[in-house]
């Protein structure tokens, strides 16, 4: 009996060596960032940056395949890990639990581009690859998901073969170096596709306090916050909100703090942006993507 007890505890033990393995290397590849970029005022972003976002795809009906060009949600995904994106549950609503209608679209910089070839150029001669469509094979909801407020509501898909990564498609960091005590007051990075123009969006936001952010329409629940954006571009959900990873001062990475759930009004007339706290679903996300590729 001890001897069993024991081979038991030596089995989990080398699980969760092997899963902590998969996590660190995972994480010393991710959330790539160039410095030059952080402190310009574009409001569009260059192929390069934030090219751990990309889009929903709606598969239903006989004539949608998984390519380039089939129809597309306005939904952005975070790619997560070599196999796994994230994206609002909200947005799946409409596919009633069926991975087989869902597919991703990841490496694009361009809603436009919907070629199949390998790259894609403009009459300027700058090229950039195609974006490459994956199949989801499985939809996993966060257990702590409230569907009465929306709190945790959060999905995390598995795709049908590992992600190619390139210089446009990589996952972000989960993990912070330096968690911060408290997001109030500070601004942030965020990133993904718009309803306004067809190039991947970024902004900065501010995060406010809890209480500035229950003036809102609906206050948000409990793990979610507001920032207020710099602009009123109506950005896709699941937009992410992003902090950095600082090493010997200077910049290394982007991890996830926020993804975007809605957008709204304060009462004074400005657009407030309501993030889901992706911290709090940090070790959810962990557990599933070492487990589960």
């Amino acid at each position: 009996m001890r001897v069993t007890t024991f081979m038991n505890l030596v089995a989990a033990l080398i699980l969760i060596s092997s899963n902590y393995i998969t996590i660190v290397r995972a994480e010393s590849d991710c959330g790539y960032l160039e410095e030059r970029l952080l402190y310009n005022t574009k409001t569009e972003a260059e192929p390069t940056e934030y090219v751990w976002m990309g889009l929903l795809l709606d598969l239903r009906g006989a004539k949608q395949e998984l390519s380039p060009s089939a129809r597309r949600i306005n939904c952005n995904v975070i790619i997560v890990s070599g196999q796994h994106v994230l994206v609002p549950n909200s947005c799946l609503k409409r596919f009633n639990n069926q991975p087989a209608s869902i597919g991703v679209l990841l490496g694009i910089w361009n809603q436009k581009h919907n070629s199949s070839e390998e790259f894609i150029c403009n009459d300027k001669g700058f090229c950039v690859f195609a974006p490459v469509p994956y199949q989801v094979t499985e939809i996993k909801v966060n257990p702590l998901a409230d569907k009465d407020t929306g709190d945790n509501d959060v999905a995390l898909l598995k795709l049908a073969e590992p992600i190619k990564m390139t210089i446009y498609a990589k996952p972000i960091c989960l993990l912070a170096r330096n968690e911060l005590p408290s997001l109030t007051d500070r601004n942030f990075q965020y990133g993904g596709f718009e309803g306004l123009g067809s190039l991947k969006g970024k902004g900065d936001g501010l995060v406010v306090s809890r209480n500035l952010c229950n003036g809102v329409p609906a206050a948000p629940p409990e793990n979610q916050f507001c920032a207020f954006p710099e602009k009123r571009t109506p950005f896709y959900l699941g937009t992410a909100l992003m902090g950095l990873n600082i090493e010997n001062d200077v910049p290394r990475s982007f991890y996830l703090i926020g993804m975007l759930m809605r957008i709204t009004t304060y009462k004074t007339g400005l657009t407030t942006f309501v993030f889901q706290d992706m911290r709090k679903s940090r070790n959810w996300i962990l557990e599933n993507i070492s487990t589960l590729e």
